[in-house]
């Protein structure tokens, strides 16, 4: 440093000494000598200082404010000097922003190109843009998104309620940016997505009907922003999934429709736009589902050929969409279910192994999506399901165990995401059933244990669960069924009364939802027989005959159901029969009645065994009558 610049230094050393007070350097004790440099540090900083102002008068750009800053800086005024450093500082600071900005561009180009192959990498890049950048909306969405398909709900919450933070700052900031907006329903409906995944059903709703209340106001500010109606209908299908879930069919049916008749339109309007036939046929898949529920089977699969038709066709239009494909299988495996239904096996084995091909290319494309991962475990129970029927129980067990190894490693993934610890209990019961034909009843009671476990926690977990409350309720059968195999007959009947005070608070909360009822009657009617095979004629008799009267009503809200017209056909000879109380001849006429209705049925279906079983039985309890009056059953 030249000896000019060494009398500049001094002087604006002895600036600051007499600016700060006489004694700072280090004479003073306390919290001011820890906080004022010594004279020596404040030396070397003030000649850096310098050095920069000497070094800017080389640029052109500079050199005339910079000659003038070290005039003034000689003369120990610092003024110009700072000014001067300002300027260059906001300069270079306008640089990093730049290069951040774009540095930020090229992460969220490559996190695109990422999901096309690995996921867990595309994660790993968007977290890198939240690093440097921690308000950007975009990454914090998508990140939410794919940690959500790797199965890690807490990681997915955080980003999604930083997402949230973010948009709901800008939408306060301009309340009439529709995008804000939109971003605001968005946040609303993907937080409720995890709410619901880690069984907080209320929070769940709560956080969907504000998403859907900001989506309608969008919807109605411009009926004919397509993006906003589309957001809309993706809101009220939101919503009804929970809606199902607390067991609100109707609700949920109602909240479906509204979305179809958003997405019809939007159809009409662009029948060229694939995404909105993708949306159409969700809409109806999800309409079958409902009305399948409610016993309206016709209309159900009208429903879902709708859908098929159209997924089929998007599939073909581009194979390498693997969202497409992923609805072309899922379509499959529905069209499967059907035909399962119908007693088809042959033509429902067909679709379930198509929809296998896909589910598995699916699944070996990245392994790490765990969304695949479950369609695909999905698929092998329905493959194994139909081996089972066809006499194949081994290739059934392999089947069932590709299951099992995929849902108990999702459900270790992640222990709070609740779907997948209900799957696991699923394959859990289905390995119990072939443990069970294959005459092991021990080994099926231990694993129809290990999903009782598990229901148990999720209904605890969250109570408004009518799903899992169901799930629970079919626990508490299996194992009974299993202990009154092994002639346990107290434990048995104390398994199967659990079931039943399960399915009595279902009945109550949807008594419109035709399977609860079902399900309540069929509790009312184990357990009479599990009263009867204890000596008690009497509570078996009123057990029956409460199961009676909900067949009656299930069998005259459906006439054209066959099951439900050889149930209640069935139910009411069997409460005749053992009837003691009532006339000889009336019962006799009420058993007769009940056999020729089902021998009508039957004529029909002469393959049915649950209806060959129902007549063999009531034509026993006739000649039990006739045999012995008081020795019906």
């Amino acid at each position: 440093m030249s000896s000019t610049d060494l009398k500049t230094v001094d002087l604006l050393v002895a600036a600051t000494v007499t600016t700060r007070g006489k004694g700072r350097f280090g004479r003073r004790t306390g919290q001011d000598s820890e906080r004022v440099p010594d004279q020596d540090v404040l030396t070397a900083r003030l000649a850096l200082a310098v050095r920069t102002i000497n070094g800017l008068k080389q640029s052109p750009q500079t050199a005339a404010s910079a000659t003038a800053a070290a005039k003034s800086l000689a003369t120990g005024d610092a003024r110009e000097a700072a000014a001067l450093l300002q300027q260059q500082a906001e300069a270079k600071l306008a640089q990093v922003e730049t290069l951040q900005a774009q540095a930020v561009d090229l992460l969220l180009q490559q996190a695109t190109l990422l999901e096309t192959y690995d996921s867990a990498a595309a994660l790993a890049a968007l977290e890198k843009v939240l690093a440097v950048d921690p308000s950007n909306a975009e990454a914090s969405l998508r990140a939410g998104d794919l940690a959500m398909q790797a199965g890690d709900t807490d990681r997915a919450m955080r980003h999604y309620r930083n997402f949230a933070r973010i948009v709901e700052a800008k939408a306060a900031s301009d309340p009439g940016n529709g995008n804000w907006q939109r971003d605001l329903s968005t946040s609303r409906d993907r937080i409720g997505d995890i709410l619901a995944l880690q069984g907080n059903t209320v929070g769940a709703l709560a956080s969907y009907r504000e998403g859907l209340a900001i989506a309608k106001a969008l919807a109605a500010r411009d009926p004919a922003n397509a993006e906003w109606q589309g957001n809309l209908a993706q809101s009220h299908d939101n919503l009804a999934e929970k809606l199902v879930i607390q067991g609100d069919t109707n609700a949920a049916l109602a909240s479906y429709r509204e979305g179809l008749t958003i997405r019809k339109v939007l159809t009409a309007r662009d029948p060229g736009n694939n995404a909105w036939q993708n949306s159409l046929a969700r809409s109806y898949e999800n309409i079958g589902t409902m009305l399948a529920a409610q016993g309206d089977s016709g209309a159900a699969l009208a429903s879902y050929r709708d859908s098929f038709a159209i997924a089929k066709a998007l599939a073909a239009r581009d194979p390498a969409n693997s969202k497409w494909q992923r609805d072309l299988s899922a379509n499959y495996l529905i069209i499967g279910d059907l035909f399962n239904a119908r007693g088809d096996d042959a033509t429902a084995l067909a679709n379930y192994r198509d929809s296998l091909v896909i589910a598995d290319a699916l699944a070996k494309r990245d392994p790490g999506n765990t969304i695949w991962q479950r369609d695909l475990a999905a698929v092998h129970m329905r493959v194994g399901d139909m081996l089972v029927r066809q006499g194949d129980l081994f290739a059934a067990m392999d089947s069932y165990y590709d299951t099992f190894e995929i849902a108990e490693a999702l459900a270790a993934r992640d222990p709070v995401n609740s779907q997948w610890q209900r799957n696991l209990t699923v394959s859990y019961s289905r390995i119990s059933d072939l443990l069970d034909k294959q005459g092991d009843a021990e080994g099926a009671l231990e694993n129809d244990r290990k999903s009782l476990a598990i229901l148990k926690g999720l209904v605890a977990r969250d109570s408004a669960n009518s799903e899992w409350l169901r799930d629970l309720s079919v626990s508490h059968d299996r194992i009974g069924n299993l202990l009154d195999k092994l002639d346990d007959n107290a434990a048995a009947l104390a398994s199967y009364r659990e079931s039943l005070t399960v399915r009595k608070a279902l009945a109550a909360r949807d008594p419109a939802n035709s399977q609860w009822q079902r399900d309540l009657s069929f509790s009312y009617n184990i357990v009479g027989t599990m009263l009867e095979k204890q000596g008690d004629p009497e509570g078996a008799l009123a057990s029956f005959r409460e199961g009676l009267a909900i067949t009656k009503t299930l069998a005259a809200r459906d006439p054209a159901n066959s099951d439900l017209q050889v149930e209640l056909a069935f139910a009411l000879g069997k409460v005749a029969a053992k009837s003691n109380a009532v006339p000889l001849a009336e019962r006799k006429a009420t058993l007769q009645e009940s056999v020729r209705a089902i021998e009508a049925i039957y004529a029909k279906d002469s393959s049915n065994e649950r209806i060959e079983f129902a007549l063999i039985a009531l034509k026993s309890y006739l000649t039990g009558l006739e045999d012995d009056p008081a020795k019906a059953d």
